[in-house]
Order: structure tokens, then C-alpha cells, then sequence
């Protein structure tokens, strides 16, 4: 069995030997103290337990440290995270443990709880209940929607985690307005929002060694704790290198839009095969819509041409809903990938589009409709490099069915955005 050094933490001695030798905290030798480990739980566990829970015997919860108290936006207080869950560390000290730490919290005598819907074990010390095992043990933040942690009921999966948002950006009305206060020291919210209006709280302590700095005020991606107070979701940023919002705020970088609100605008339609109705307009849906029965047909919508010219990195965004009228259950993601097609193309003009020469867009499972209900899906598809700077470039997507199976496609909202930004 793997061997671990353990390492007791004795934040008393480490910072008086940082202030009198100038050592940096790897260059210390702590004492070593083999700490009992009896029963081993993880953190969801933990939280199965009849809270408040104070252990009365030996236990221990191994874990890593995904966030720590060198920026100042926490104080005396750690995230960790395991494979199970995430949580949070109450000292009644500080710490100078470090984030990929990889610890084992010795538990006896300790309480777990649940304080405003966080789960916590507090009035920890870090020379008596923490032993250091291994460093640099990194976890990587989980990428999520704004969706899947705005809603108290369903986001706790990600709750006192590491995640990442993407394609965010901070409120116009707060753009002139710093992280925290510096000058009184107070916590402050500021409110997030994604391109749907959809807003998160970023809390920041007066504290944070960033506390004065302004907000970015472009669009980008985040990294931060997902913290909840009550039944409010906050994030907790860990540091500036994590934030990287310089790209044009939402809306700014649209090259081409066509939403299809009031009719089919200057999207061409052509019918490659068979009889049935093709693409049309849907005044009820405010989409194109194709509705076929189960007869085989080839059907394309194309658009006009996008002006791509000095543009060096691009992407599709549209909406989409699929579903099948004919087969109870609907229709599969696999028939979805097999027969609705995303394509583009720079030598397009008009007419039979085989004419031209198109590439096909790839749609992960995460980019499709349910194919059970009429829930729009938004689709972010990246343009291939080969079709960016081009100034003919065109979208089609493209419709299949043969005499066993068919489906409804609607598709609206369509957006080429310059990614350059």
C-alpha cells in the first residue's frame, strides 16, 4: 500500500519562520504527527448524517483544496472538494494551506452542519484536525450553464464547487463599479449575466486583494466557488487569472442575424427530393419548420451570403427543436445526427446546392433538442477555420428522411458572431 507523508500544519511556527529566515513555506519542515484515521467518509456523506453531527470517535474525510485565503476573499475558511461532493472548512485560525492541496481532516470532536443551506465543519484547527498529504493535486473547475446553477432546487450538484461560466459578463449598470470595497472593507454582490439575461451574484470580500480593482467590461469566461446562502446561489472568484473577459459584450459581435420573427427573410429554400411539403415559415412558432411523413426526402434551407472578410475565428448560433409526430417517444439523437444537418459552405451561389462544396458541422448530444418535447435547444457550433475571412460564406441546414421514419424541425434565431472579439 501506497505510503502518504503526513504533515501536521503549525501555522504559528511557519509564519515566525517565514518572518525571521524569509523561508517560503516549501522550504519548512513541519513536525510529523501520524494522526488517527478510523472511520473514512466522503463529503456527500457527510451530509447524509443527522446535522448538526459532532463525531465522538476517530474519522476522517480526505479531500482537496479548491480554494484558499491568499487573495483575501475568504478569511479563516476553505473549499475543498472530493469525488463526491464539495464543502466548506471553518477555522478558527488561519491557514496556509494552499488550493490542490490534498488533505485528510481528522474529524473527532468535530461538528458538521448546515449553516444558511452551506455545508460546513467548523471551529476546525489546522495544527490538530489537518494533515497535509500531497500538494499540487489540482482540480479542474466543472464547465456549467447559467441555467444549471441559478435554481437553488436543481443545482446542487454544483454547489460549493469549482466551476466554470462561459460567455458572461457583468451587468451594464455595474460596469464603473469595482469587485468589493476596499475602503470600508465590506462584502459586496455584484450581478453577472449570461447573453439571455439570466444573472448570478459574484460576491467579493473588501478584503480581496482585488477588491479595488473595476469590473472587466467586456464578455468571456469565470472561474469561482459556486457558494449558496439561503436559497441564493453567490460565486466566490478565487483570483483575477481566472477571469478573462475581454471579448465584445453580448450583442456587439454579431456579423449576421436572422431570428425569422416576422417571415423567412432572404433564406432560400430547395427541395432535392421528394414530393411533401418542404421548408417553411411558421407564423405561430416565429421559425422555419419542416414536417414531412414518412416518405423519403432531401430538403435545404440556405442563407444568403455572410460577409466573413477579416474575421479569424467565428461561430453558428441558432435554436432548434426536433421531435417526432408519427413514432410515440419521439425521435433519438442519433436519428437527429443522422438526418438534420448543420452545413456550410464558401462556394455556394444558387440553385441545386450540389453544385457547391459544403462541410458538414458536428453537433455533440449537448447541442441537441431533447427529440421528446418542443423545448428550444440553443446550439453554439464553431466555424472552421477554413470558412473564416471568407467572404461568400453560407449556412444550409439540411434535412433527411426516408419511408420509415421522419420528424418536425424547427429551427429560428440564428446568429454568426465574430469570436475575435
Amino acid at each position: 500500500m501506497k505510503k502518504y507523508i503526513l504533515y501536521q500544519l503549525n501555522v504559528a511556527v511557519l509564519l515566525f519562520l517565514a518572518a525571521t529566515t524569509g523561508c517560503e513555506r516549501d522550504k519548512v519542515d513541519p513536525p510529523l504527527e501520524d494522526k488517527p484515521v478510523g472511520n473514512i467518509l466522503t463529503l456527500k456523506e457527510l451530509k447524509t448524517l443527522s446535522l448538526p453531527f459532532t463525531f465522538e470517535y476517530d474519522a476522517s474525510v480526505y479531500a482537496t483544496v479548491t480554494m484558499d485565503e491568499s487573495t483575501g476573499n475568504i478569511y479563516k475558511q476553505l473549499y475543498v472538494q472530493d469525488d463526491t461532493d464539495g464543502f466548506s472548512l471553518v477555522f478558527d485560525d488561519a491557514t496556509m494551506l494552499k488550493e490542490g492541496d490534498s488533505i485528510r481532516v481528522c474529524l473527532k470532536g468535530m461538528t458538521v452542519s448546515k449553516q444558511n443551506e452551506t455545508y460546513q465543519i467548523a471551529t476546525l484547527n489546522s495544527i490538530g484536525n489537518i494533515v497535509l498529504i500531497e500538494k499540487n493535486r489540482f482540480i479542474d473547475p466543472l464547465e456549467v450553464t447559467m441555467e444549471q446553477i441559478n435554481n437553488f432546487n436543481t443545482s446542487a450538484e454544483y454547489q460549493l464547487k469549482l466551476i466554470k461560466l462561459k460567455d458572461v459578463q457583468f451587468v451594464e449598470g455595474e460596469l464603473d463599479a469595482t469587485w468589493g470595497d476596499a475602503a470600508t472593507q465590506a462584502n459586496i454582490n455584484r450581478n453577472l449575466e449570461n447573453c439571455d439575461g439570466a444573472t448570478v451574484i459574484v460576491r467579493t470580500s473588501g478584503h480581496a486583494t482585488f477588491a479595488g480593482r473595476e469590473l472587466p467590461q467586456g464578455r468571456g469566461s469565470l472561474v469561482a466557488i459556486l457558494g449558496v446562502y439561503n436559497t441564493t446561489m453567490q460565486l466566490w472568484v478565487r483570483s483575477m487569472d481566472e477571469v478573462e473577459m475581454d471579448r465584445g459584450r453580448c450583442g456587439e459581435e454579431i456579423v449576421f442575424e436572422e431570428t425569422f420573427a416576422s417571415g423567412q427573410g432572404n433564406f432560400t429554400v430547395f427541395d432535392k427530393l421528394g414530393t411533401e411539403t418542404a421548408w417553411a415559415y411558421s407564423e405561430t412558432q416565429k421559425a422555419m419548420e419542416i414536417k414531412l411523413a414518412k416518405t423519403a426526402n432531401e430538403d435545404w434551407l440556405i442563407s444568403p451570403a455572410v460577409d466573413l472578410t477579416g474575421i479569424e475565428s467565428a461561430a453558428l448560433i441558432f435554436e432548434q427543436t426536433a421531435n417526432n409526430v408519427y413514432v410515440a417517444g419521439g425521435v433519438s439523437k442519433e436519428w437527429m445526427k443522422k438526418n438534420l444537418k448543420v452545413l456550410v459552405s464558401k462556394n455556394y451561389n444558387s440553385g441545386d446546392p450540389a453544385a457547391a462544396e459544403w462541410t458538414e458541422l458536428t453537433f455533440t448530444d449537448d447541442n441537441l433538442p431533447t427529440g421528446s418535447d418542443w423545448n428550444y435547444k440553443k446550439s453554439n457550433l464553431s466555424i472552421p477555420e477554413a470558412f473564416t475571412g471568407m467572404e461568400n460564406f453560407r449556412i444550409a441546414f439540411k434535412y433527411n428522411c426516408d419511408d420509415a421514419e421522419s420528424a418536425t424541425w424547427r429551427v429560428k434565431n440564428i446568429v454568426v458572431e465574430n469570436s475575435d472579439l
